[in-house]
């Protein structure tokens, strides 16, 4: 079950695993792309189960966070003056790609992040 301590363990998950993989120039957006997914799913359906995944291809990396919202993660327009939906836009900086799937009663968000 997620809550506001999930962000920090997926992104300690996620150095942990880009360390063991080798992709030791991915971590930091990695970490920051991660805190961000996970934090828009804790957001969205507070106390679901949020998984996150990483897989290896071609010397790139596909960061999912899986959660059980119903919410599909929307792109807003720049806004200085809002406290908050810059998450996306930052995920969009950092990564090669980025979408959102569903899988069942799934969402997975999704991002492509160069390794090497």
């Amino acid at each position: 079950e997620a809550d506001n301590g999930a962000p920090r363990e997926a992104r300690r998950f996620v150095r942990e695993h880009l360390e063991k993989l080798g992709h030791d120039r991915a971590i930091d957006d990695a970490e920051l792309v991660v805190s961000e997914l996970v934090t828009n799913s804790v957001a969205a359906a507070p106390g679901t189960v949020v998984f996150v995944a990483l897989l290896p291809v071609s010397g790139q990396v596909i960061l999912e966070v899986w959660d059980l919202s119903p919410k599909t993660p929307v792109l807003r327009p720049p806004d200085i003056m809002a406290t908050e939906g810059r998450g996306l836009r930052i995920v969009e900086e950092l990564s090669v790609n980025f979408g959102c799937n569903r899988k069942g009663r799934w969402k997975v968000v999704w991002a492509l992040l160069g390794a090497d």
